[in-house]
């Protein structure tokens, strides 16, 4: 039987764990976070990105209705999304609203000059 990842064996300064559901909500007003794991799942982390933890893109229920699952994806696999139920579990590392602001806006930079 596989041994799959606890919070425990993510120590990342600043990280929290929350249900995907959280998540989802967290991300629907506004809150912005970097995917560190996903809790009880393999494999559980997400490829980093410039040596960082990827921020996460999008959180959203599948369907309108809040019924499952849901999708979140991340700048690391970007055209794809993880698949999750509302109390699955997860790690992330909040991004404090300014950040988020430039860093938004430093990626809509690079799109336009790029």
């Amino acid at each position: 039987m596989p041994d799959f990842p606890s919070q425990d064996d993510y120590n990342e300064p600043g990280s929290i764990e929350m249900d995907v559901h959280e998540l989802v909500m967290r991300f629907a007003s506004g809150g912005r976070f970097r995917l560190v794991a996903m809790l009880y799942r393999l494999p559980s982390e997400p490829p980093k990105v410039d040596g960082q933890w990827p921020r996460i893109l999008f959180a959203e229920y599948a369907n309108d209705d809040h019924e499952v699952p849901i999708l979140f994806g991340t700048e690391a696999l970007p055209g794809e999304a993880y698949e999750a139920f509302p109390d699955d579990q997860v790690v992330v590392i909040p991004i404090p609203p300014a950040q988020a602001a430039r860093e938004l806006e430093l990626a809509a930079r690079g799109r336009i000059d790029g």
